[in-house]
């Protein structure tokens, strides 16, 4: 059966990606997506599997970072 639509929050927070001085994209994001994307990010083209979210990245090279116990244990 189809559901019918339905009206979704605004999002908080309206970011722009300019590149060249030229919009590309507009993005609507919650208070923690803006805070990622508005904190200077760098973006590296990498392949499927060479990095996972809260891995270091350090003089080019992805790595488990070494005080990761701390986190698994809580």
């Amino acid at each position: 059966e189809l559901e019918k639509p339905f009206a979704r929050p605004i999002s908080p927070f309206t970011v722009a990606m300019v590149i060249d001085g030229t919009v590309y994209q507009i993005f609507n994001l919650d208070g923690q997506q803006a805070a990622q994307y508005l904190s200077d990010p760098k973006f590296i083209q990498i392949s499927y599997g060479d990095a996972e979210v809260g891995w270091e990245y350090n003089n080019g090279k992805f790595s488990f970072p070494e005080n990761a116990e701390n986190y698994l244990k809580n």
